[in-house]
């Protein structure tokens, strides 16, 4: 958390220093999306900039979108200099068994790197996942006091999980 909150900080800082010093002193409440795509130049492709990883720009480009958000709420500014886009989102809540809902997100971000590539958990880590979540046994592999999910071969069938196991595995489904 120590770690995260400093590293809000420092992107934070970067681009109002960014504002102040390269954009004629310009105040954060008077940002525009032309300052934002200066922004974006220079911390990207600029020769004489930082050149950043995707993973580093996304990160920056969510914190900078959070505070606007939150300055929109608070009245402080009228608008994001951040460009939005709609993006369809799972939600488990939409439509009571889940469904898809839109919102808007940063259009501004790379659309690359790692957590746009999926990865898969290793054999025993997916065990374990199923053993804890849908078998009521606790992160010892333990059962669980009070587990109230009772289908474990049911639920672990709809997993759909990539080998092949009798129910969920759990001795007390075992038959």
């Amino acid at each position: 958390m120590e770690h995260t909150q400093a590293a809000h900080a420092r992107s934070l800082r970067t681009y109002f220093d960014f504002l102040w010093f390269a954009r004629d002193r310009r105040d954060w409440r008077d940002a525009s999306m032309d300052d934002r795509a200066a922004f974006e130049r220079w911390r990207r492709r600029d020769e004489r900039g930082p050149r950043l990883e995707d993973t580093s720009w996304d990160r920056e480009v969510s914190t900078v979108n959070q505070f606007y958000l939150w300055a929109i709420e608070q009245n402080l500014v009228r608008a994001s200099p951040i460009r939005q886009r709609a993006a369809s989102v799972w939600s488990p809540w939409r439509g009571g068994a889940g469904g898809t809902m839109v919102r808007q997100v940063p259009a501004e971000t790379s659309h690359m790197g790692p957590r746009r590539e999926v990865k898969w958990l290793p054999p025993k880590s997916s065990q374990l996942w199923r053993n804890v979540g849908l078998c009521g046994f606790d992160s010892k592999e333990m059962p669980r006091r009070g587990f109230r999910g009772g289908g474990g071969r049911r639920g672990t069938r709809r997993t759909r999980i990539r080998w092949s196991v009798r129910g969920c595995g759990c001795a007390r489904t075992r038959r």
